[in-house]
């Protein structure tokens, strides 16, 4: 299963790797599925253009306010950029990108791959080609 312990080794081996845009999304995947958790690792990892910054006591309202609105901005210009895309109103559409695998899209998405699998009609989860398109929601029957 999952942990924040787990996915904060596999950020470690992707900085270790040199792969500091792997080991960011996986940064961000923590910090997102648990907050509160306390990273051990002392790695320096520059934070993304657009991160989602949280107040904190020294932060103004105002401050917070104009970051949280420059994240939604951000969020929607880089939703192709980040592999997500939509087919209808509701079909997430995700592009596989060079180094992916099905259990990092699955995390990504908070979806089960068994999900994934199915949704995609996959024979051969770990045969994903760069540019594939992937149902990450349940797809629409129409």
């Amino acid at each position: 299963s999952v942990s924040a312990e787990s996915i904060e080794k596999a950020m470690v081996i992707e900085h270790g790797l040199g792969n500091i845009s792997t080991a960011q999304d996986f940064r961000d995947m923590l910090k997102q599925l648990y907050p509160d958790y306390i990273v051990k690792a002392d790695l320096a990892l520059p934070e993304r253009m657009g991160a989602n910054l949280s107040s904190s006591a020294g932060t103004s309202n105002s401050v917070a306010a104009t970051v949280k609105h420059n994240n939604n901005e951000q969020k929607e210009r880089s939703a192709v950029a980040s592999g997500l895309e939509k087919s209808s109103s509701s079909d997430k559409i995700h592009v596989v990108k060079r180094g992916e695998n099905l259990y990092r899209i699955s995390l990504k998405y908070q979806v089960k791959m068994q999900q994934l699998i199915e949704w995609n009609n996959l024979s051969d989860s770990s045969q994903l080609a760069t540019g594939q398109r992937l149902h990450v929601s349940e797809p629409n029957p129409n």
